[in-house]
């Protein structure tokens, strides 16, 4: 896929900004999940639905977000380095180039997620970064499963 054929949608848009937030990479794919699953619940709950999350033993899980890191990926908006037996994602100046792009489209409206509603976030979204960042990856986890339990099956409804 090049990036003259990717189409922004409210998954990306949302992985795009979290990663763009504080241009801080993300440890761990079930770490990036988790932070994708928290905004989509807790910063704009209408993203959610974009998302399709079911219960999985590691917690919650998305094939549409899992779907959506390998376009950005093969996009190269964002990339993933592999250390000491960890993904770091992090995005890329495309990425960036492309968000801001998005973001200053003004004609470019989702059913839930526009311009001035996303802008609002970036606060939230750091806070909440850190926050993960913080507790680090296993109480993260821990802190996730206890607010969320009904996420973490498992079996797959």
């Amino acid at each position: 896929m090049t990036q003259t054929d990717f189409k922004m949608d409210v998954p990306s848009k949302v992985i795009l900004c979290l990663l763009e937030v504080d241009l801080k990479a993300i440890r761990g794919r079930q770490f990036m999940v988790h932070q994708v699953f928290l905004v989509s619940m807790e910063v704009s709950p209408d993203a959610a639905k974009y998302f399709e999350w079911y219960p999985y033993l590691y917690g919650p899980y998305s094939t549409i977000l899992a779907n959506r890191v390998n376009r950005l990926m093969d996009a190269e908006y964002i990339k993933a380095e592999k250390i000491k037996n960890v993904w770091e994602y992090s995005i890329t100046t495309q990425g960036r180039d492309f968000l801001n792009l998005h973001l200053l489209d003004e004609t470019m409206v989702y059913d839930m997620w526009e311009v001035q509603h996303l802008d609002g976030y970036s606060e939230q979204l750091g806070e909440m970064k850190d926050f993960a960042m913080y507790m680090g990856s296993k109480k993260f986890n821990e802190w996730l499963r206890a607010k969320y339990p009904e996420y973490f099956s498992r079996a797959r409804d």
